[in-house]
């Protein structure tokens, strides 16, 4: 409500990073799907990481 923000969750950071590594084509970007993946398996923000993975057009299985 003030404004004030501590910044990115790490869902969210790594969101970004898949999207600039798929951008870029990198060798990486598999590795960091799959730990995304693994740090949000039953937590409260599973259902938005799936989300925003297809949104960049990466299948979440």
């Amino acid at each position: 409500m003030s404004g004030d923000s501590e910044g990115l969750t790490e869902p969210q950071m790594y969101i970004y990073l898949i999207a600039l590594l798929k951008r870029h084509n990198s060798s990486a970007l598999q590795l960091k799907i799959t730990e995304l993946k693994e740090k949000s398996k039953g937590k409260p923000f599973y259902n938005n990481v799936k989300e925003n993975l297809l949104k960049l057009g990466i299948t979440y299985v």
